[in-house]
């Protein structure tokens, strides 16, 4: 593994969004993955529709709108509807609950073909799978500490209570004092944190085998690909 990947560099991220007061953190988190996966097999960085997610992922997929949801939910929506993915142009983000309009919006030819479940609470499985794409995360962002956060390596160890956020990471990196940190995309827009990231600390000692904010806890990332295709992305 090189000492640093940084997908942004690459321009295989796009520019941070924001959920507002709506719970759709889930779907931020997933249009991101497969945003990126489109990007990095094909050169072509869209951006996709999280309404759609918001609106179409029901609960037999453990999503519910604006009240919380789940990114492998979203992504198995996706495989067992056939649903495309629409673009963000064609249906941009409410911040509010709505139907599913699918049948009436224009639509691309992309489908999500897979999803990976990342091994849990560890460190060398989420590299190795970031070294392919980002991925998304839970964490807990309900701490005030983590709110609050505005610049530097983030290493509290208060900030593991509740799993409840859905973030992006879309890299790591190694300091001048020689601490790795994992890059990490949140959804309140750029005026939160390093131009809407956070830096978290990487280091296997911090905050248990979860890590800190519970980085480790869950991650999980998808692959898009063309209507009919039998292929994964690896």
């Amino acid at each position: 593994m090189p000492a640093s990947l940084d997908w942004r560099e690459k321009r295989k991220v796009n520019a941070v969004k924001d959920q507002g007061s709506c719970g759709g953190c889930w779907s931020f988190a997933t249009t991101a993955t497969l945003e990126s996966n489109h990007a990095i097999y094909t050169g072509q960085l869209l951006s996709f529709s999280e309404q759609q997610f918001i609106a179409c992922a029901n609960t037999t997929y453990s999503c519910a709108g604006c009240g919380g949801g789940e990114v492998w939910g979203a992504y198995q929506y996706m495989i067992d509807s056939g649903d495309h993915l629409i673009q963000e142009l064609e249906w941009r983000y409410r911040a509010a609950n709505s139907t599913c309009e699918y049948t009436s919006k224009g639509h691309s030819d992309l489908s999500v073909n897979l999803y990976y479940t990342v091994v849990p609470n560890d460190t060398m499985q989420l590299q190795q799978m970031l070294s392919y794409q980002p991925v998304a995360l839970y964490i807990d962002g309900g701490e005030k500490v983590f709110q609050q956060y505005t610049t530097g390596i983030f290493d509290s160890t208060a900030c593991l209570s509740e799993i409840n956020h859905g973030v992006t990471a879309v890299g790591w990196g190694i300091d001048n004092a020689g601490t790795y940190f994992w890059i990490v995309r949140n959804s309140w827009g750029t005026s939160w944190g390093e131009n809407g990231y956070i830096r978290i600390d990487a280091n296997d000692h911090m905050a248990g085998e979860s890590g800190i904010c519970g980085v480790l806890y869950s991650p999980y990332t998808g692959a898009t690909g063309t209507l009919g295709s039998s292929a994964g992305i690896f």
